[in-house]
């Protein structure tokens, strides 16, 4: 029986949209004459695993993994375009670093010697997208950040 998986931005927040996506799409997908198409997605607890599996008919993965480790064990087949407040309407990527509203940090310069928290070493919006402002922001030998830590999530970033 195949599975698929929408893991990218399940949030509950989200769940009612990401559920009118899934629906759409698989019935898209069915009356396209594919078969098995599950009619819920499933929420995967190991992302490599679950993307590496042959039951897998559809999920979505961030870039940086679908060019390095899955590169070569999955297709892709789309490139979705979220319409989303801070975000270029035409498709370019966006990545935002988020402060809580009670700080007093207002640019990423403010943020110089700061505690940093991203999601995983592997991901484009986490980790890669802060140190590359990082890098734009700090031209000093010593590192822009005080401390990086790994959250696991990007939910988990933000707590």
């Amino acid at each position: 029986m195949n599975f698929a998986s929408l893991p990218m931005y399940d949030l509950p927040e989200l769940a009612m949209a990401t559920s009118a996506w899934w629906t759409g799409l698989a019935g898209h997908m069915q009356r396209q004459g594919v078969a098995d198409v599950p009619d819920v997605c499933a929420t995967p607890e190991d992302l490599e695993r679950h993307w590496c599996s042959p039951s897998l008919l559809f999920s979505q993965t961030c870039g940086y993994p679908l060019t390095h480790q899955l590169n070569g064990k999955v297709r892709l087949l789309g490139l979705p375009i979220y319409a989303c407040k801070g975000c270029d309407p035409d498709g370019f990527y966006s990545s935002m670093i988020v402060v809580p509203v009670s700080s007093n940090l207002f640019s990423l310069a403010d943020c110089r010697s700061g505690r940093a928290v991203y999601n995983t070493d592997d991901s484009m919006s986490g980790l890669l997208a802060l140190r590359a402002a990082a890098a734009n922001q700090h031209a000093h030998a010593d590192p822009f950040f005080s401390s990086l830590s790994r959250s696991g999530g990007h939910r988990r970033s933000l707590q």
